[in-house]
């Protein structure tokens, strides 16, 4: 035999070994990590039912019942609340006299376990504010919304129960801010671990980029977070310095952003989902409905979460 075939056939040996060594390991993972979590926009399925004349529970109910593993749950801030009607800007019948510590007094009217839920959180989270609730259920604290309004606060525990009484999880969904410190990011990550394991954050920022970051994984670790990490369909900053210090506590993720649904409809997405699954090895399916374009009613989003689990 020529020494050139000789080489040519031990080459092609030693290659076929280290092929079948990465696919047995492929197929161990495979055979370890075979479910896949879809997991519904909390929003989405908001509006959903909202628009179809629905009780939120029956939607949720239905979610489960066509296939839905998570339900996602966003923190909740000021602005948020104020963005959902939850709380409007109020003037009481007796504003305080004195002058706040810090900025001016702000007014918001709402549902009075609402409000007081959120006054802890501000008296906790940022004492300067002076936060309280009066009399007519009215949440009162110093500062100004523009600053105080983008912080997190914390989830809604009624909500997590709503959901989770249809047997569905919870992914919590942190928010980012300015000038996150130590004892905010380990308080709101303390308390999304009452609600579920995984975390996907929100936004195009994890929270505590750039400077904090320790103190975020600091928090996962010690509460056993794990990241939902959206690997390919959009990065977030900060997201590969969590994901590579919290291996193997890191689940693959997507989302199609709103310009990879326009050439989509939800059986071409459905079939997109069930590929990303089986050659790229994502286990978490974050969903977010058609609505515009490819949409004919709210409800259409349940058929859709039923063709991502037959994929």
């Amino acid at each position: 035999m020529k020494l050139s075939r000789l080489l040519s056939l031990s080459l092609a040996a030693v290659g076929g070994l280290a092929a079948v060594r990465v696919l047995l390991r492929r197929h161990e993972w495979e055979q370890k990590h075979n479910r896949v979590a879809i997991c519904v926009d909390f929003d989405d399925a908001q509006m959903a039912a909202l628009r179809a004349g629905m009780p939120f529970d029956e939607f949720l109910h239905e979610l489960s019942h066509h296939g839905a593993t998570h339900v996602s749950l966003p923190e909740l801030t000021l602005n948020r609340l104020r963005a959902s009607g939850s709380l409007t800007p109020h003037t009481p019948a007796h504003p305080h006299s004195r002058a706040p510590r810090v900025g001016h007094w702000n007014y918001l009217c709402g549902d009075a376990d609402l409000t007081r839920q959120i006054a802890l959180e501000l008296a906790a989270r940022l004492p300067y504010t002076e936060a309280d609730t009066l009399g007519d259920g009215t949440l009162a604290f110093a500062g100004d919304l523009t600053t105080i309004g983008e912080i997190g606060l914390g989830f809604d525990a009624c909500m997590a129960q709503r959901v989770m009484a249809q047997g569905l999880g919870l992914v919590p969904r942190p928010v980012s801010y300015a000038w996150p410190e130590k004892d905010l990011i380990h308080l709101t990550l303390a308390q999304a671990a009452v609600f579920g394991k995984f975390v996907a954050f929100d936004g195009d920022m994890i929270l505590g980029h750039e400077m904090h970051l320790d103190e975020t994984l600091e928090a996962m670790e010690r509460e056993g977070l794990s990241l939902v990490y959206f690997a390919e369909s959009r990065h977030q900053k900060g997201d590969w310095f969590v994901a590579k210090r919290r291996a193997p506590n890191v689940v693959l993720a997507h989302r199609f952003t709103p310009a990879e649904m326009i050439p989509l409809d939800l059986h071409a997405a459905a079939h997109h989902w069930g590929a990303l699954a089986r050659e790229r090895g994502i286990r978490f399916c974050y969903v977010n409905f058609f609505k515009v374009l490819h949409a004919t009613d709210p409800l259409e989003g349940l058929h859709y979460v039923e063709h991502i689990k037959e994929e």
